[in-house]
């Protein structure tokens, strides 16, 4: 029973936390040009954790020396419950002894702040992946420390973090979702000629308009995956949509064709704006103060509907207070003013 509780690992708030951190990472790279953006990849990540404290055995397969009889597992492998909760407690392990400090606010987000010169690094941890930034020399030191103890590939300026593009200007950094809506396009597409009611969807509200007629039950349409997909485009730099997603998303369980068509008009709305995205503009001397969720009924007092929205406060010497929204809600957004 003690094992089954420790089998969970902690995952990254991957809808905030990496758009934060290049965020800090582009306003740090115009102030100091040692800083570098870096991504990092740990090969076969489960593997490096081995199980010494449970008896697992495995049969031996056809084709390998003692086919048919058992052995004991000594390495976690992809697919056991508890392999990812191991794997993140080595990579946790690795990361502390490095003299990393664990965020309080999310689990996966690491600093290091260098006691003599006071550099730092800063980077976030999906899995087995990470992005970050940091002084370029701080870096190679975490790059020597980290490929000593496993297999691992560091990647300077990264264009790719969980399906998130990244592209980078002088003083911009832009993400981007296009080859994931590609993704979708293509695993969506039989039913996109079916159940698309609009050639292009300029406005929130036509992406919720009601569809009459379709409120009969096809329990074939793969409505959950699709809401799923949407979800995941959502976090990966596509706020505009979030609030037609979570009101299809509330339909899941209890679905109609008519919120199928629904989706797949958001999806539509994707596909012909798939090279939209966030860009993040260098700001001088900006200082973090906090993150707020903010009171809708302010907000949009005539509207009761609650916002998908985090939003971040900064300022510095040109604007005294600052509100980034990373994560609004679509029709708030596309209001006049």
């Amino acid at each position: 029973r003690a094992a089954f509780r420790d089998a969970s690992s902690p995952v990254l708030h991957n809808d905030l936390t990496p758009r934060l951190l290049l965020t800090l990472a582009n306003g740090s790279r115009r102030k100091n040009p040692d800083t570098v953006i870096f991504g990092a990849d740990f090969t076969n990540a489960y593997l490096n954790a081995t199980i010494d404290d449970l008896l697992v055995l495995v049969e031996i397969p056809i084709g390998f020396e003692g086919a048919g009889q058992f052995a004991r597992l000594a390495k976690a492998l992809y697919g056991a419950y508890d392999s990812g909760r191991r794997w993140y407690d080595i990579v946790h392990g690795l990361l502390l002894e490095f003299k990393f400090k664990q965020s309080p606010y999310d689990s996966c987000l690491y600093s290091y702040v260098d006691p003599a010169t006071q550099k730092m690094i800063v980077l976030c941890l999906y899995v087995d992946d990470l992005l970050g930034f940091g002084d370029s020399e701080l870096v190679d030191r975490l790059e020597a420390f980290l490929t000593k103890r496993a297999q691992v590939e560091f990647d300077s300026d990264p264009t790719d973090f969980l399906g998130m593009q990244i592209s980078y200007g002088y003083d911009t950094i832009k993400l981007q979702a296009t080859k994931y809506i590609e993704l979708m396009e293509e695993k969506f597409a039989e039913y996109l000629a079916v159940y698309k009611r609009y050639p292009s969807t300029p406005t929130p509200q036509a992406l919720l308009a009601r569809i009459e007629d379709e409120d009969h039950v096809n329990p074939d349409l793969p409505y959950q995956p699709l809401t799923g997909c949407l979800t995941w485009c959502v976090s990966l730099g596509r706020p505009d949509v979030a609030y037609a997603t979570r009101e299809a998303s509330r339909h899941n369980t209890a679905f109609t064709v008519g919120h199928f068509a629904q989706a797949m008009n958001v999806l539509a709305y994707l596909i012909g704006t798939k090279d939209e995205g966030i860009t993040i503009r260098a700001a001088e001397d900006v200082v973090l103060h906090d993150i707020v969720y903010p009171d809708q009924s302010k907000l949009r007092p005539k509207d009761s509907r609650a916002l998908s929205a985090c939003l971040l406060r900064a300022s510095n010497a040109h604007l005294p207070d600052i509100t980034l929204a990373t994560f609004c809600d679509s029709s708030f957004a596309n209001q006049p003013g």
